[in-house]
Order: C-alpha cells, then sequence, then structure tokens
C-alpha cells in the first residue's frame, strides 16, 4: 500500500513539474519543419535535421520549391551556407536552435565571428478572418556579432528559385518581371486557371511575389541561380544584370530564381542586431472553381489589388510579428497546462500544417466568405467531410467561425444549390479534386452514415459555441431532417460500407461506425432543440439515439470484458471506439452512455493491446492513426496516467520516426514508420484535450 501510495505521489508531483513549465521541448526533433504553408500549393518544408541538411521542398515528394541562404563574413574570408544545399562546396553553418511555434519557425546559426537568427511567420491566427486568409509569409533574419575586439563585416544571400510555380522543371515554362525594385514576380507561362487540379500538383496559375524593401538590401535579381551564387561567392556587392527577356523559359534552361544580397558592413558586439525581412505572397486571383462559380481569394475584398496587399504586408509587419509573439505564447502556456510540454510541441507542429491546407474565398453570389479545405496527399479531394471532421477540435476551440465557413459550401451543394442535382439520402464525401468542385453525387467516395453522423456532430458542435446561433441553417433544415431519417433508418446496425478508416476497407456491422451514426442522431435533436424544430421534436429523435445506444451494447458485448470490431465478428476481435469521442464535445457522453460503461470498459481494455509505439486501431493490424489516438486520451478523463502515455507514444513517433516528410496521421505501432499519409489537416484533431479542457 505504501509503495502504491509512493507511485501515486510521484505521478502527481511529475504532473505539476510539467504543468509548470509553460514550453516547448527543447531538443525536438520535427519529421519534417514547416517553414512557409502560404496554401495547399505553395508549401515549403525542411525534411532534414538541420535547415541545411537538403533542399527545401513542398510536400510533395518529388517536388523542390528551393530556398538557399549564404553567409559571407569578413569580405569573404569565410562563407557559409545556412539554408538549402548548392551545387557548390559551402561548408554548412553550424545551427544549434530549432524551435517550431503554431506561427513561427525560428533557427538559430553561429559562427566564431556572428549569431545568425532566421525567422519564419506566417498570420496563421485563425479566428481572424482577413488575417488567417492572406496568403503571405516573412522570411526574417537578424546578424550580431560575437566578436569583442573588432569590427565585422557581413553579407547576406538569399534564392528563391522559380520552380515554386511549375510542376515539371523541363516541360513548365515560367515568366517574371520586377515591379518595382526589390520586388519580384514569377508566373507559370500557361497561367490556365483550373486546367490542372488534383493532389500532387503546385499552381500553374496567378503570380507569385518575393520582395525586401529593407534598407539594407545592396541588390536583388531575376537571373540564373548559379550565376547570382558564384557572384557572391566571389565577393562581389552587385549580383548579375537581372535577364530582362522575362521568358518565357523553362525552369531547368539556366534555372532562374530570384537573389537578394543585404549588406550589414562593419558590426560589432556592441552594436544591436541587423536585421532584414523579406514578404512571400501569392496571388492565385481564382482560388475555388465552385461548379462554374469562380470564386476570389477572399482578401481581393479588402485590397482592390495584389499591389495594395503587398504594400500593407510591409506596412504592418511589426505589428503582424508582435501578434504573432503574443498568440504563440498564449497558445503554447495554454497546451502545456493542459497536457505538458511535448502536448504543446506537437501542437505548435500542426498549426500551419491545419491552416495551410485551406482556403477563403469571396463568393459574390453570396455576399460572403467561404472557406475550403484540401485532403492533402490522400486524393487531393475538395472539403472531404470525414477530413474536416477530424480536422474539427483545432477550429472548435481556436476559430468556430472558420469551420462554420466550411460547412457553407457543402450544404449548398446537398440541398441542390448548383447545377448538379444531389439525389442521395446521406451527406457527400466530398466537392472535387482540387481546386475544381464538379464531381456528380454517383461519383462520390461513398460513406453514408459516416459523412452524415460528421455533418451532423460539426453543426451542432458549431451552434454551441456560437450561442445557438443557426439561423444560416434554417434553409437547410428540410436537408438536415433528410439526414436524420437516413441515420434513423440505418441503425443500429450500418450495412456494409467505408467508414473513415477507408484504407482497411469497408465492413458491415461496424460498431464504432454506428457509434457515430448514433451521436450524429443525438446532435440533430440538438439542433431541433435549438429552434431548428421544437422540443417534442427533439426529444423524440433523443430518444431514439439513447436506444440506439443501448441496442449497441447488447449487439457488440463479447460478453468478458470488452466490445468487438463488429457486431458479428468473433468474441477476440476489438477497435477503438474513438467516435464516443464526439458525445464529449456536444455534452450527450452521459445521456447516451452514462449508464453503459461502454468508455470505462473499453479504455481498460486497451491498455492490454498497447504495442511499442502506441494503440492500433483495431485487431486487424499494428496501424494507428494520431488523430483519434489523441481522443482516446481525451475520453479518459482523469486518468492522468493513460493520457499521457498516450500523448507520449504520438511524440515519440512525431520525434523519432526514420519517415522524413510532414507528419503523418498514420503510423506503425511496431515500426514507428509513418504509412500513407503526410501534410494532412486531420491532425487538428490533436487539439482533443484542448478542447474538452475548455
Amino acid at each position: 500500500m505504501q509503495h502504491r501510495l509512493l507511485r501515486i505521489h510521484v505521478i502527481c508531483l511529475l504532473a505539476v513539474i510539467r504543468l509548470a513549465k509553460t514550453d516547448l521541448v527543447e531538443d525536438f526533433r520535427p519529421p519534417a519543419t514547416p517553414l512557409l504553408l502560404l496554401n495547399p500549393t505553395i508549401q515549403v518544408w525542411s525534411k532534414g535535421d538541420r535547415l541545411n541538411d537538403v533542399p527545401t521542398s513542398n510536400w510533395i515528394e518529388s517536388q523542390n520549391m528551393s530556398l538557399v541562404g549564404l553567409i559571407r563574413i569578413n569580405n569573404g574570408s569565410k562563407i557559409l551556407r545556412f539554408m538549402g544545399v548548392t551545387d557548390e562546396s559551402i561548408e554548412p553553418m553550424k545551427q544549434i536552435q530549432i524551435r517550431v511555434q503554431p506561427t513561427q519557425t525560428l533557427y538559430v546559426f553561429r559562427s566564431e565571428e556572428v549569431e545568425l537568427n532566421l525567422t519564419f511567420i506566417q498570420p496563421a491566427f485563425i479566428h481572424s478572418l482577413e488575417l488567417s486568409s492572406l496568403p503571405l509569409g516573412y522570411l526574417i533574419h537578424s546578424v550580431r556579432s560575437l566578436s569583442s575586439e573588432q569590427e565585422i563585416s557581413v553579407q547576406i544571400y538569399i534564392e528563391i528559385s522559380a520552380d515554386f510555380v511549375v510542376n515539371s522543371l523541363a516541360n513548365d515554362k515560367v515568366v517574371w518581371e520586377e515591379a518595382r525594385p526589390g520586388e519580384h514576380r514569377w508566373q507559370s507561362y500557361s497561367h490556365a486557371p483550373f486546367q490542372t487540379h488534383g493532389d500532387r500538383i503546385k499552381p500553374d496559375w496567378g503570380y507569385f511575389y518575393v520582395a525586401s524593401r529593407s534598407r539594407f538590401l545592396r541588390d536583388s535579381t531575376q537571373a540564373n541561380a548559379s550565376l547570382s551564387r558564384q557572384a557572391f561567392i566571389q565577393g562581389k556587392f552587385n549580383l548579375p544584370q537581372r535577364d530582362d527577356s522575362q521568358g518565357p523559359q523553362s525552369v531547368q534552361n539556366g534555372y532562374p530564381a530570384s537573389s537578394f544580397q543585404f549588406d550589414y558592413s562593419q558590426i560589432n558586439q556592441n552594436s544591436n542586431s541587423y536585421s532584414s525581412f523579406l514578404v512571400f505572397f501569392h496571388d492565385e486571383q481564382l482560388s475555388i472553381n465552385f461548379f462554374s462559380n469562380y470564386q476570389r481569394p477572399y482578401w481581393t475584398k479588402i485590397y482592390t489589388n495584389a499591389q495594395k496587399l503587398l504594400d500593407a504586408a510591409f506596412q504592418r509587419f511589426n505589428d503582424i510579428q508582435d501578434e504573432a509573439n503574443r498568440y504563440d505564447k498564449m497558445l503554447i502556456d495554454r497546451y502545456t497546462n493542459v497536457a505538458g510540454d511535448e502536448y504543446a510541441t506537437l501542437l505548435s507542429l500542426v498549426h500551419r500544417q491545419v491552416t495551410g491546407a485551406c482556403v477563403t474565398v469571396w463568393n459574390d453570389e453570396r455576399q460572403e466568405a467561404w472557406s475550403y479545405m484540401k485532403e492533402q496527399s490522400s486524393d487531393g479531394d475538395v472539403s472531404t467531410v470525414d477530413v474536416i471532421s477530424p480536422a474539427a477540435p483545432f477550429f472548435l476551440t481556436l476559430g468556430p467561425e472558420y469551420l462554420r465557413r466550411l460547412m457553407l459550401p457543402l450544404l449548398a451543394y446537398s440541398n441542390n444549390e448548383t447545377y448538379v442535382r444531389y439525389k442521395l439520402p446521406w451527406t457527400p464525401h466530398h466537392l472535387g479534386d482540387w481546386s475544381v468542385c464538379s464531381i456528380l453525387p454517383q461519383e462520390q467516395e461513398q460513406m453514408p452514415m459516416e459523412e452524415t453522423g460528421n455533418m451532423l456532430i460539426l453543426l451542432a458542435a458549431i451552434a454551441q459555441r456560437q450561442s445557438q446561433q443557426i439561423d444560416y441553417l434554417q434553409p437547410y433544415a428540410p436537408l438536415l431532417q433528410s439526414w436524420a431519417h437516413y441515420l434513423n433508418d440505418s441503425l443500429p446496425d450500418p450495412e456494409n460500407q467505408l467508414c473513415t478508416d477507408d484504407f482497411e476497407g469497408p465492413s458491415a456491422h461496424n460498431a464504432n461506425l454506428a457509434l457515430k451514426g448514433i451521436i450524429g442522431l443525438g446532435a440533430y435533436s440538438i439542433l431541433l432543440s435549438m429552434g431548428l424544430g421544437n422540443q417534442s421534436q427533439a426529444d423524440v429523435y433523443m430518444k431514439q439515439a439513447v436506444d440506439f445506444a443501448y441496442a449497441w451494447t447488447l449487439l457488440d458485448w463479447n460478453g468478458q470484458d470488452h466490445f468487438r470490431l463488429q457486431y458479428n465478428a468473433s468474441d477476440s476481435t476489438w477497435s477503438q471506439k474513438y467516435n464516443m469521442f464526439w458525445s464529449f464535445v456536444i455534452g450527450l457522453d452521459d445521456v447516451l452512455f452514462g449508464e453503459l460503461r461502454i468508455r470505462d470498459i473499453e479504455l481498460a481494455y486497451y491498455e492490454k493491446k498497447l504495442n511499442q509505439f502506441g494503440l492500433p486501431l483495431d485487431s486487424r493490424g499494428a496501424l494507428a492513426k494520431l488523430d483519434s489516438s489523441m481522443w482516446i486520451a481525451a475520453m479518459t478523463r482523469g486518468n492522468t496516467e493513460q493520457r499521457q502515455q498516450i500523448v507520449d507514444n504520438l511524440y515519440t513517433f512525431a520525434h523519432s520516426t526514420p519517415t522524413r516528410i510532414p507528419l503523418s496521421d498514420v503510423y506503425d505501432t511496431t515500426t514507428n514508420e509513418a504509412v500513407y499519409f503526410t501534410a494532412r489537416p486531420v491532425l487538428g484533431g490533436l487539439h482533443a484535450l484542448d478542447l474538452l479542457a475548455i
């Protein structure tokens, strides 16, 4: 008994120590580091331990988005490379720190003479409609002397390749121009909106800007990357003259790039650090083709043209930087207080992975803002419901209005407000492939109960966090009723169909899927009680949901110690019942399941099924999902040891997986290797602990 009490005391003490330190894990090694994630197509990552280990690249495995950074010290006595790789043999600068915050990534480099700080910033403040919609980012560098005896001459060179705007280096051509000194613009020569669409693509329409207005900017050019780099290496203060041909030219032919040289002349230890920044901005011009309704980026409603937005990016830089510092500190403190520094580190890593997969547009026809999400790496679908749903904890905690905007295109499509007649009794799976919404109902990847439950649950969760404001749903009342009728007619035993774990294939009598449907029916009752119907109607649907929950226990109980994978499966099968999490989100856990002890029974059983690196999805294999694993952690509600074990497993995967890609949401719990997916926004689901802590 004394040993048990001592163990409890130690656990509590460790929890206090963990919560007292509101910061990130210092030695965290991201599987890939987010640099600039402006939208689903302009995304720059570093997939090495150090920024100068490997070329920077898109999340797409075969596509570079090349950034190169060099520093010249004491008139060329030393030249070091701090970012990317080059053909030239240049010694890498020593990287001593990397830190990934929600809206910023920070690096520190040192040589004997100087310290160099790099910061990538994006205004990914999800609560702000304007700022979160801006497809721009900043790269700040600052340098200070470490020498107490002499002044040091320092120049910085930063190079941005034209490969940002093409899919094929050999076949796709680029054109370029300099709008103002130090302000460069690139575009694909094809410049054909929506002709290329799908998953693993970069933008081939719109304009990509890179600009600096620093007083330390000595020169900039748009020319052959190798020639510009050689000029800097040779100690020249002027880069090669700008190539005025302006293309069209394939990237592989001469490798054109924007190059910027900053000159800090003589610096010493007594002076403040010297600093400049670059602005990166992608003007898509048109963001989404919604069934032939071409929709502009939301920022165009505020700024009449790209130049005005670029001007604002410079004018508002200090405010955005200050807000990024405040916002990041607020979130890191909050996340650490919820579940420790490992949890805060994970959530900081995925913040821009979620926001970078989304765009916000202005719908001229409706005179309102709409948002869309891309299903990165697993088809490239537009606004997949079972991708938005697992990402939803991120939005429900940080910006419920953003999630509401994601619902609007799906509701319009389902309600036959496009030229497509949608007549299926359940919710659609998605709207098209990025960034063209044009899918026919029969072309959908059908997930009837999954997506119908998802939509009703999300609509109820949003309403609960927006003071029950559901006026926008009144025109959709018949539609939502038809979805509820589908669930009512299909429960408690789902037919053979896909669920969100579609990589496992379809299954009949799926117990976890049935929970999604039951909770969805309860969510519809909540909407009715808010004014979508009346209380007597709400009571009828809630009773149905409660009755189905009881029937579920009889159908799925294995008679011993857990619930099965499917109603008709063998008693040894099992699965994570992670869909129960959503009953906690909308406050129905006690109403639907409180007396049935499903949660307690399942959590106890999961303790027996842990592999070395985590809890598998089910008895069919060793794969686990990060989002649903965190939902299990959220359901522990007070069992901090089991919760922390799950957080530790997910952190270990992110920190030590050998798979160097933007954080995957599926991994093997026996090898710690990522499987299938990369850079998907579903990892907003890691906010589950924070969501239930509010």
